[in-house]
């Protein structure tokens, strides 16, 4: 990655960028217009007693309120409002694979992602806004049922939090206007078993509790999804609701 000084954030790109912009949601919180909505075909399986199918596109694709868009320029971090502005946490290392927890986990919260190559003028709105979200403390001092640390390895959340760091032990200006620290805060935290995301599980059920505490920026190999015990646990979903 090539290195960033202080002119790649502290610009007006930056600073005046939007989130969500016109191209959809950066980062969170992400609200959630379904919160507890089940999909048709999901919905008479556990009705019946059987294994629900994971949701597909087509289910995901009429909630009885419009759901919001995610650009395709995000942190792979869930961050859909879990309520509160908690948001949800779990870290991905690609596009696919975010989407799928979000069908899944969270379904009717986001719109399904189009065909459409990701242009340059999207990219350049994302990454502004992340570099703000970083920049801002946003990142850093955000509320999150499953703790994500640094995020993916070498995602954006990574990369401008560690350039972020590295401008300020060296520029003053940027430091006094910014400060110095921009992963985020350490904290006690317990670590997630690791397990299969299939039709609605809770994500937060299963943990053990561990006595050691992340420093801040964590060791660049830890990358493991963790929960915070101090943030409230999503509601289950209430499957007597009408679709």
């Amino acid at each position: 990655m090539p290195s960033m000084n202080s002119a790649a954030f502290n610009n007006p790109a930056v600073t005046n960028s939007a989130n969500p912009s016109t191209f959809g949601w950066h980062h969170g919180p992400i609200p959630n217009n379904n919160p507890g909505w089940i999909p048709v075909r999901q919905r008479a399986a556990a009705a019946a007693g059987t294994q629900p199918p994971a949701v597909t596109t087509a289910d995901n694709a009429n909630p009885p309120i419009p759901a919001v868009n995610l650009s395709s320029i995000n942190n792979e971090v869930c961050q859909i409002d879990m309520g509160g502005g908690t948001m949800c946490g779990v870290v991905f290392g690609n596009q696919p694979s975010l989407r799928r927890h979000l069908r899944n986990v969270h379904p009717g919260a986001i719109t399904n992602p189009t065909r459409t190559n990701t242009s340059v003028q999207e990219t350049a709105a994302g990454q502004s806004a992340l570099k703000l979200f970083v920049l801002s403390g946003g990142w850093r001092n955000a509320d999150f049922a499953v703790e994500p640390g640094r995020g993916p390895p070498g995602g954006y959340m990574d990369r401008y939090a560690t350039a972020c760091e590295a401008i300020a032990r060296t520029d003053a200006a940027f430091r006094a206007t910014y400060g110095s620290e921009f992963h985020r805060v350490k904290r006690v935290i317990q670590k997630a078993k690791k397990r299969r995301f299939r039709f609605y599980p809770d994500p937060f059920a299963e943990t053990e509790n561990i006595t050691t505490v992340s420093e801040s920026p964590p060791a660049q190999d830890e990358h493991t999804q963790t929960t915070n015990p101090a943030q409230p646990q999503p509601t289950q979903l209430d499957r007597s609701q009408p679709v």
